[in-house]
């Protein structure tokens, strides 16, 4: 049975915290408005959708060349997942918005070719969520834009409340980031089960 709750908290909580696409979003949406941001949320969306489907390629045919390949992904998922738990709990409030691009489509599209988390993000949940109780491709593909979109719309979120989760995270920090890490821990001790 897919395990549904560990796989929404997973991706709410992993495209919803600070990350390159995220705090880019904040900062483009507290520099030229929401509605000027959308392009660059929109290039993000599209380049996050490819590559999600790079991923499930990449995923699919190691678990089909290397069957055995598949304890060792769900390990290595669920280090990536504690991991990111770890530096939650341990992360200040402060979020840097210093390194602000533009707002255009392109460059939220070639924010996603060079953004590690979102290669990370893809591989652990096709690998621990996905794979494992899907072969069909247009499951997996459908799978893949609901990863995508997940990011597109905590991006547009990001955009539109940037300067309000600004002050929010920084007067919630600790109690927000061990709630999510904690939920992230039990993602990551869901992908067993």
């Amino acid at each position: 049975m897919f395990p549904w709750p560990a796989f929404i908290s997973y991706i709410i909580i992993t495209t919803s915290t600070p990350g390159p696409n995220t705090i880019s979003s904040m900062s483009n949406g507290s520099k030229v408005g929401f509605i000027k941001t959308i392009p660059y949320t929109l290039g993000i969306f599209t380049a996050f959708s490819l590559i999600m489907m790079a991923c499930a390629v990449f995923t699919a045919g190691l678990f089909r060349l290397m069957p055995t390949i598949k304890t060792p992904m769900l390990f290595i998922g669920a280090a990536y997942i504690f991991w990111l738990a770890y530096k939650l709990l341990r992360s200040d409030a402060a979020i840097d918005t210093g390194s602000s691009s533009s707002a255009s489509f392109g460059s939220g599209f070639l924010l996603q070719l060079v953004n590690p988390k979102i290669y990370i993000y893809g591989i652990t949940a096709l690998s621990g969520f996905i794979l494992p109780h899907y072969d069909s491709l247009p499951i997996i593909l459908g799978f893949c834009v609901l990863l995508a979109f997940t990011g597109f719309v905590f991006c547009l979120l990001w955009a539109g409340f940037g300067s309000l989760f600004r002050t929010v995270f920084a007067k919630h920090a600790r109690i927000l980031n061990a709630v999510m890490a904690g939920l992230l821990v039990y993602s990551g001790i869901a992908l067993f089960f």
